[in-house]
């Protein structure tokens, strides 16, 4: 009898943990990429050359080439138009899948700012002949694609924004935010029928530039300001209608305790963050868990951990409006570390 199939979303150097993953659940991975040489295709059961960012040309492909096969799921380690893809394409195989809504709306994060923080969201500029406003300055620019610090740059004065907006290469619209002195949170879990399992709370320290410089898990606070982050998280996932699949919500906490959304990322970590540094902090399998949720009716994560208590499980209000919160943990405390942010 042939294996399940698995359905890997994009293929590069990041993405190869879920596919090692996905062969040792005992399935077939087939690995979408429309790069033939991406590095990953290599370790998949079979590899589709197609647009990981185009649903409808990966949909026509997976169809083409494996009539008749079970497909158990749909899964992504890759970020931006894969996650769309994945929702798009599992639905459309009737597998467990995201919200295709939701799915979307979690990649239009200006719109997210506008809606959830609209004093943030300083201009947005079409044009480069658009008037810019009287901005205060330094801000953050940040452009429609990209995620993490990927198309955001530092602004310190209203010579260096015009001189920005005069450049050939220059792309539109710019979105203008405000910068916030703060420290950076990343919520990551898993979305299930039965509620919002929480594997950890990471830190990110930034430079002057805005790029990460250091990353560590768990982040370290109060028992009382994480329950405060976790369910700031919870409240913007179950607003968007994020209701099956991994996540990192990623949050700023200003000097006053104000938190702010920055993104939510609606796909399995790739890098070191879910290979070495969630097992690490808490011997979970965060893919493992996260594949076994895409390809089961019902899968319920057994977290745990040896650095500290994390078995936080938040009921999923989008699946179970009225559930009541249920949680334990260990109290621990440490630093104010700040570094500046902005979202």
């Amino acid at each position: 009898m042939a294996k399940q199939v698995l359905i890997s979303i994009g293929a590069g150097r990041y993405q190869t943990s879920v596919i090692l993953t996905g062969q040792k659940l005992g399935y077939d991975v087939v690995a979408v990429d429309i790069d033939p040489n991406a590095v990953s295709l290599q370790y998949a059961n079979q590899a589709i050359v197609a647009s990981a960012h185009s649903s409808d040309q990966t949909l026509r492909a997976i169809r083409q080439l494996l009539p008749g096969r079970d497909i158990a799921g749909v899964v992504t380690q890759a970020a931006r138009g894969c996650i769309t893809t994945t929702a798009i394409v599992a639905k459309a195989l009737g597998c467990p899948h995201l919200d295709v809504a939701a799915a979307t709306l979690s990649l239009e994060k200006n719109k997210l700012i506008r809606q959830f923080h609209p004093e943030v969201l300083s201009q947005t500029i079409n044009h480069p002949q658009d008037k810019v406003n009287d901005l205060s300055y330094p801000l953050l620019i940040k452009h429609d694609e990209g995620s993490g610090s990927t198309g955001i740059q530092v602004i310190n004065h209203a010579d260096d924004m015009a001189t920005i907006l005069a450049a050939d290469s220059q792309r539109f619209p710019i979105h203008c935010h405000k910068l916030i002195v703060g420290r950076h949170f990343g919520v990551i879990g898993l979305a299930t029928n039965t509620g919002f399992y929480f594997y950890g709370v990471l830190e990110q320290f930034v430079n002057e530039d805005f790029r990460i410089q250091e990353t560590i898990l768990p982040a370290t606070m109060t028992e009382e300001n994480e329950k405060m982050i976790l369910r700031t998280a919870q409240q913007y996932l179950e607003r968007i209608g994020l209701n099956l699949g991994p996540f990192q919500v990623e949050l700023i906490q200003d000097e006053d305790g104000e938190i702010y959304l920055a993104e939510i990322e609606a796909s399995i970590l790739g890098s070191h963050i879910s290979d070495k540094m969630i097992p690490g902090a808490g011997q979970n399998d965060f893919i493992m868990d996260s594949i076994k949720t895409l390809t089961q009716s019902e899968f319920t994560p057994d977290i745990q951990s040896n650095m500290y208590q994390m078995r936080n499980k938040f009921p999923n209000t989008a699946s179970n409006p009225g559930s009541q919160h249920v949680f334990s943990r260990k109290k621990f405390s440490g630093s104010n570390n700040n570094s500046v942010i902005g979202i």
